[in-house]
């Protein structure tokens, strides 16, 4: 989940792997709060829209996440897992 400000979620990602045929496929999710936000007694929601001067385009937000989990997940396969973590700046 991601948070942006007084704590309030505008954002999830939800990944499973899940093995096919002797095959490992990651299933990812994700969901943008980005023009209203939902109705959730479990946690607190916000919407990009009311903290942006700018029309939200949702098209391009997917685009923008598509493109840099791609590279996320390419990037793995070149590196050990320690060493993402540091480039991640990750405790």
């Amino acid at each position: 989940m991601i948070f942006l400000s007084k704590k309030k979620k505008i954002c999830g990602i939800l990944q499973e792997v899940i093995t096919f045929k002797e095959k490992k496929y990651l299933i990812v999710g994700i969901g943008v709060n980005s023009k209203i936000s939902p109705m959730s007694k479990k946690f607190k929601h916000d919407f990009l829209k009311k903290y942006s001067n700018i029309p939200i385009n949702n098209k391009k937000i997917i685009s923008d996440i598509k493109k840099s989990y791609e590279k996320f997940i390419s990037d793995i396969s070149k590196y050990k897992f320690v060493e993402i973590k540091k480039k991640l700046k990750i405790k």
